[in-house]
């Protein structure tokens, strides 16, 4: 049985519970986890519970259509049961009484996870104001084989939020805290057995056993929208993503470009070193505009090919054809923002698509169709 959401009264300052800002905003199982809740701002983190995130406010999931989280308590721990999530950004999260995480911390979270995949799994803590952790979300992969790991998300330097604007967030008043399972990635089936979750000192940080995944496919296709288009993912206010019958995908346009608005999906790993370019048929219509197509690709951890962006213009094609494009990554494996980081070329699991990416607005329909990482030869035949 769920434990009971804790109320704390001190000073008379209200707080509001916000909804969580994702790609799309999820609604709430337990409506009781976005209650008013009056509290003193600025309970020290490692003082409130002793720091254990698990004695304290019921843990609620998030919901988004073709998303499916269930959450039960079992033997002192959490059971979490994930059904295709990830694309959408779906959590499952706590509500907190504006603890201060000002100070160097972490969250270490004893867990295992129960099936064919071993997903990655982010922390992100909101504040106060409503402003959120994700420009650099502390990420694990939580192993399968049985073992129960201690993985830590330090929390040094992760006071900030890049989307839906840059801002920095109060660490101080934070009043949420949430984990994503393969956040826009490659939709995730199976079950996470968590048997803690403290938040403890930085300097207690251990580093964890890394599992390393087997490299991915020497490339293939990626999508030709001849099912649904449910792994797609897109900023509802900019991008209104359809299937046509003809099957292609329809992204109506409508201001994208100055603050990077995004699109994409997640699929299953692709080697991109053996496979490093990456083709699409595109067509656009009702503008009579050229608008910039930018196509970032992201490892299994999480890092961005954003270094040296592969871009291209989609052309008017005056009998409405679809055109061929390229994108090639040789030599952008790597990423420049938020910081610099190596990229996992041979772990490729998810691609974000930019239109005009920090130029004037764009409004019109583009089509896309076909979408293929192309097999290049091997590695070491392409240096």
């Amino acid at each position: 049985m769920m434990i009971n959401l804790l109320k704390i009264s001190c000073l008379g300052i209200l707080l509001v519970l916000k909804d969580c800002a994702s790609v799309e905003t999820p609604t709430f199982d337990d409506t009781s986890a976005a209650a008013d809740t009056t509290v003193e701002v600025g309970i020290p983190a490692l003082s409130y519970s002793n720091g254990n995130l698990m004695d304290g406010p019921v843990w609620w999931t998030g919901s988004n259509a073709g998303e499916e989280i269930s959450i039960e308590q079992v033997d002192g721990g959490y059971n979490v049961r994930f059904k295709n999530v990830g694309p959408k950004y779906t959590p499952i999260g706590q509500g907190l009484p504006g603890l201060d995480f000002s100070k160097d911390l972490a969250i270490k979270v004893q867990a295992v996870a129960d099936g064919d995949e071993m997903p990655t799994m982010c922390l992100q803590l909101d504040d106060v104001d409503g402003y959120q952790t994700n420009a650099k979300r502390p990420t694990n992969r939580i192993a399968n084989d049985g073992k129960v790991r201690d993985y830590y998300f330090p929390l040094k330097g992760a006071f900030v939020q890049s989307w839906p604007s840059a801002h920095e967030v109060n660490a101080g008043a934070i009043t949420k805290v949430m984990f994503f399972v393969n956040p826009g990635g490659t939709p995730y089936t199976g079950s996470l057995k968590i048997k803690q979750i403290q938040v403890v000192p930085g300097d207690s940080v251990k580093e964890t056993e890394k599992i390393q995944l087997p490299p991915g496919k020497d490339g293939g296709l990626i999508d030709d929208f001849a099912s649904n288009i449910t792994p797609w993912w897109g900023t509802d206010k900019f991008y209104k993503l359809s299937k046509t019958e003809e099957g292609s995908l329809k992204i109506e346009c409508n201001g994208a470009g100055p603050g990077y608005e995004a699109f994409g999906r997640g699929f299953k790993s692709i080697n991109f070193n053996n496979a490093y370019k990456l083709k699409l048929k595109a067509r656009i219509e009702g503008t009579e505009e050229v608008p910039e197509l930018r196509i970032d690709i992201k490892d299994v951890d999480g890092f961005t090919c954003n270094s040296r962006p592969a871009t291209n213009r989609i052309m008017p094609s005056p009998d409405g054809a679809f055109k061929e494009y390229t994108f090639s990554y040789r030599g952008r494996f790597l990423q420049s923002y938020p910081d610099m980081h190596e990229v996992d070329g041979q772990r490729i699991v998810e691609f974000v698509i930019f239109v005009n990416a920090g130029k004037a607005p764009f409004k019109g329909t583009i089509y896309i169709d076909d979408i293929e990482a192309v097999y290049t030869g091997d590695a070491n035949d392409n240096k």
